[in-house]
């Protein structure tokens, strides 16, 4: 029970009850998603939409607007200096446009270099909807609950990235209200300390500023609704007799309203009332549906001071619905009333609440359908399920604070339901009072959940697996820190002994070239080897895959002579199987291999056949070597499993040398036969001192462990099928494009099979033996753990680097063709190529570890699945994309297929609760910094790859954030 609540409590610790760094891990998640997804934006979807941009990323109307004034005013600041720069630079165009004046005059005209400011703004937005949501709840894990959903929704809907994927002032203006809420819920719960009180005034002061450089009106608006809180404090301290309890409370209010009075004067002397009184002096020129001429009519009973601000508010809309009407807007709505008097005005209040609450309404969702339109219901949609959890709040909690909250947002809302007759511009000036209604509203849903003790079972169906008891505290990190340098150690030496072999192997073709020539015999060697290194690659990898966990299960459970009685059986059968296809093979060779070679048959099919059958013991062979090295790497010996198969090509290197000239390519295959035979005998002396052989006599009265091997064995080898597929198929397809396709395909895949294939031989011998050693001893704490530190390093590893190889890549190739007879077109060909086969690197190094661990954790089946779906997606996406882009969409294709399979895996195990939700969303987001980076690269967006590398810097420093407090919490979990 103890393990249990460790883990649970490790879960719960890291996750649901977050401490100080929390928010800014948060904030640092939804930074990232708003960089990645405005630039995506920007740079990809909308010149798919020819019809809503202009060429330069951004949408008609306003934002052009924008960025051509601020071009304007960074031309003005380059000829007579930063005296000529204006907070606000033009009428209609407010502060983040003198901002993006500023930015052009030091960068240079880039319309995403607004993107970072808004992202910043919009990730803040979410984080103070999280919490608000945790001031707001009875229960901090209420808030926490609640308060990450409507974060996350509100980051990533989205009809937000017509304004923060653009250089729009909207992020500016949400955040700043939204932070003068928060300060107004902290300051209405009356703290004691006074240092808190100058936070706050700080804070208000910080929101005011981001309100008054975008929409001075709304420092007006905010005022008003700042006196409107006041009194009311003033009224309710009064009658409960607390006036000297609540005075600070009440001061801080008070300053709130003089700091908004100097705010709105200093923005009348710098011009602000230019940049938003638009339709303040509109006059009616044209006749409207139900009016000749719009004309208010004064009251003879209101203030002219109060009355102007509601004519003007009337004003407004009726200008804009002017403006509709003669542009043909799609989305009005009650474009025919345009109050005119203040009872007209005090009538339309209640419809005005109604639209800015819950338009569109059902019934307009199907009517003018648009991708926008799609989207705006589908957000409709999920706010209209939660909003109606308010109710359950005030059921619960009506605390005064809880009461401001809903007074706020339906205070603007009204305002801006009465002045705004366009749904697109309301939905944009709602937005982030439309989320405090929305997050009340999921608080008042998990309240209800939590008082019903709903939430409670609810997060028992959530909670992880029980593992069995596993060492934990100072034990466990003793024994394990070790264990994780050795495996890291081990799998550098691997790497370096595998780069050998390929030199070896690559220096034996070469002579082999330089002798042989690229003529018949060496097509011939080559092709004899096909088929046998397609079935020991199918049947005999799997089976020394499958082997390891089985094995290291027996020595754990039952002891090591048990798991020594299962080497000799596997080998007997491996062996018999194999010599039963060798011998089929043989006999069907003569017919098989015309169907292979390609050609009409000719004099060179004696020597194929010659040399299939000297192949044959090969593979023969290999069966039992690689039941053998999965022995040797199960107990750690990984290094000699990787220097013994040296002796292969060296073997082969001396055949040729010695008997080249007098049998030919025959006797670099004997070679080949005879390094086999010997790196047989090396494996089988050092497994003697484990006390395991592969030649001992067959016990039939024993076969433990040869069920469970084989149930982890057959979905492995229908997993192996389907990846060793995929190479051939693309083949074929590239076969089907013109003249020179498949060379370059698979000359611009040479790189990433390289370092694929190193990478694949560290993870495959030192990996899947330590993640096996670690489930057979159930300590599936320490594997989890353990998983997620090499999956996250080998991601931020493998992104830069892959990164680095996307953008020199035409470098590369050019390098390495450079004294060759490839001309210029070939070798972009190429470098396009390869470009689009490094997209795959950090994906395949993340999908290899994904793959060892769930074949240590026995999950074979998912690993058959996700063979399965990759290959589709792959097929799928090369033909697609081969139409468009020849050989290089195949390439793309084959990456596609690896990020598809990756993702796959990685949310089956977070499933399982084998890859914590944290890490999954720090990978995914470490991925999504990857594709975007290269698609910056591609637009050649100098800027926006600076911002990609900033955010990746905030997310470096908000993971290794998480990591201390990961360790602090396992120590005191251990005390």
């Amino acid at each position: 029970m103890k393990s249990k609540l460790t883990e649970n409590q490790f879960f719960k610790g890291k996750y649901l009850n977050p401490q100080k760094h929390f928010a800014f891990i948060l904030w640092a998640v939804f930074f990232c998603y708003a960089i990645c997804a405005a630039l995506i934006f920007q740079k990809v979807l909308l010149p798919l939409l020819p019809s809503m941009q202009t060429g330069s990323g951004l949408i008609s109307n306003d934002a052009v607007f924008f960025d051509s004034v601020a071009s304007s005013l960074a031309d003005k600041v380059r000829e007579n200096g930063w005296s000529s720069w204006r907070l606000y630079p033009a009428a209609g165009a407010p502060g983040n446009v003198a901002i993006l004046g500023a930015l052009y005059v030091l960068f240079g005209h880039d319309p995403s270099l607004a993107i970072p400011i808004n992202a910043v703004l919009h990730a803040l937005g979410g984080l103070l909807i999280f919490l608000l949501a945790r001031e707001l709840a009875n229960k901090q894990s209420v808030g926490t609950y609640a308060g990450v959903i409507a974060g996350s929704l509100f980051v990533i809907f989205p009809s937000a990235l017509t304004w923060y994927g653009q250089n729009h002032k909207d992020s500016y203006a949400i955040a700043g209200m939204l932070l003068v809420l928060f300060v107004w819920v902290k300051a209405i719960k009356n703290p004691e300390n006074n240092r808190t009180w100058y936070w706050l005034v700080l804070g208000n002061l910080v929101a005011m500023i981001l309100v008054g450089i975008v929409r001075p009106f709304g420092l007006k608006l905010l005022l008003i609704a700042t006196l409107g809180v006041l009194l009311v404090a003033v009224v309710s301290a009064i009658l409960r007799r607390k006036v000297s309890a609540e005075k600070k409370m009440l001061v801080f209010f008070l300053i709130a309203v003089v700091m908004l009075a100097g705010a709105i004067k200093t923005t009348l002397v710098l011009g602000g009332h230019q940049s938003d009184a638009v339709y303040a002096n509109w006059k009616s020129e044209t006749q409207t549906q139900t009016h000749s001429q719009w004309q208010w009519v004064n009251s003879a009973w209101l203030p002219d001071s109060i009355e102007n601000y509601i004519e003007t508010a009337a004003k407004t809309r009726a200008g804009l619905i002017d403006y509709g009407v003669k542009i043909n807007a799609k989305s009005m709505i009650d474009e025919n009333i345009a109050p005119q008097s203040i009872g007209g005005m005090a009538a339309y209040l209640p419809r005005a609440l109604q639209v800015a609450l819950f338009a569109p309404f059902p019934s307009s969702w199907l009517t003018n359908i648009s991708m926008f339109r799609l989207v705006a219901v589908a957000e409709t949609f999920i706010y209209y399920l939660c909003v109606p959890g308010i109710f359950m709040l005030l059921m619960y909690n009506r605390k005064p604070a809880v009461l401001m909250a809903i007074y706020f947002a339906c205070f603007f809302l009204l305002v801006y339901g009465v002045t705004q007759a366009n749904l697109g511009t309301l939905y944009r000036y709602r937005y982030g009072y439309l989320f405090i209604m929305l997050m009340l509203g999921l608080v008042g849903w998990f309240t209800w959940l939590d008082k019903t003790d709903r939430l409670k079972r609810l997060l028992h169906l959530l909670q992880p697996p029980v593992s069995l008891p596993a060492p934990t505290g100072k034990a466990a990190e003793a024994g394990q820190q070790p264990a994780r340098k050795e495996a890291v150690g081990a799998g550098i030496l691997v790497m370096g002994l595998t780069f050998l072999c390929f030199v070896g192997f690559f220096l034996r073709d070469i002579m082999m070239a330089h002798t042989f020539g690229l003529g018949a015999s060496l097509d011939n060697f080559f092709i004899a080897l096909l088929i046998p290194m397609f079935i020991v690659t199918v049947l005999c990898m799997p089976l020394g895959t499958a082997l390891i966990p089985v094995y290291l299960d027996l020595k754990e459970r039952l002891s090591l002579r048990t798991a020594n009685m299962l080497v000799p059986s596997v080998s007997f059968w491996t062996t018999i199987s194999l010599l039963v296809i060798c011998l089929i093979l043989y006999l069907i060779g003569p017919y098989l291999l015309p169907l292979l070679y390609g050609k009409e048959p000719s004099p060179d099919l004696g020597l194929l056949t010659e040399l299939l059958d000297l192949a044959l013991p090969i593979l023969l062979f290999s069966g039992v070597v690689i039941l053998g090295n999965s022995v040797l790497n199960a107990h750690g010996n990984a290094v000699v499993t990787n220097t013994a198969q040296l002796v292969v090509p060296i073997v082969a290197i001396l055949a040729l040398l010695l008997f080249g000239s007098s049998y030919g390519v025959k006797a670099v295959m004997f070679g080949m036969v005879i390094g086999q035979f010997m790196n047989l005998l090396i494996v089988q002396f050092y497994l003697k001192r484990h006390h395991a052989s592969l030649l001992s006599p067959l016990n039939l009265r024993n076969q433990t462990g040869l069920s469970p091997l084989m149930i982890q064995y057959v979905p492995l080898v229908i997993s192996a099928f389907f990846f060793s597929v995929a190479a051939p198929v693309a083949t074929l397809l590239a076969m089907s494009l013109p003249e020179g396709s498949v060379s370059a395909f698979n000359l611009g895949n040479k790189v990433v099979l390289f370092v694929t294939g190193l990478v694949g031989a560290a993870v495959s011998t030192v990996m899947l033996p330590y993640f096996s050693s670690l489930a057979a001893k159930n300590h599936l704490v320490s594997a989890r753990r353990e998983l997620s530190f090499f999956l996250l390093i080998s991601t931020f590893f493998s992104v830069p680097i892959s990164a680095a190889l996307y953008v020199w890549s035409e470098e590369i190739i050019s390098l390495i063709f450079a004294s060759g007879s490839v001309d210029v077109a070939a070798t972009g060909l190429v470098s396009r190529v390869m470009e689009y086969a490094v997209v795959q690197l950090p994906f395949f190094v993340c999908n290899a570890l994904l793959l060892k661990f769930a074949t240590a954790t026995k999950h074979v089946v998912t690993i058959s699945v996700v063979a399965i779906v990759g290959l589709l997606v792959n097929i799928g996406g090369s033909i697609l994309l081969m139409q468009h882009m020849g050989v290089a969409g195949i390439a793309l294709g084959g990456s596609v297929s690896m990020l598809v399979s990756t993702v796959l895996l990685v949310l089956v195990l977070v499933r399982y609760w084998h890859i914590t939700w944290f890490d999954a969303v720090i990978m995914l987001l470490n991925w999504l910094f990857f594709v975007t980076l290269l698609v910056c690269v591609h637009f050649k967006s100098v800027p926006s790859i600076y911002v990609i590398i900033s955010a990746y810097a905030v997310l470096l420093l908000g993971y290794f954030n998480s990591l201390k407090y990961d360790g602090a919490l396992k120590v005191r979990l251990s005390n």
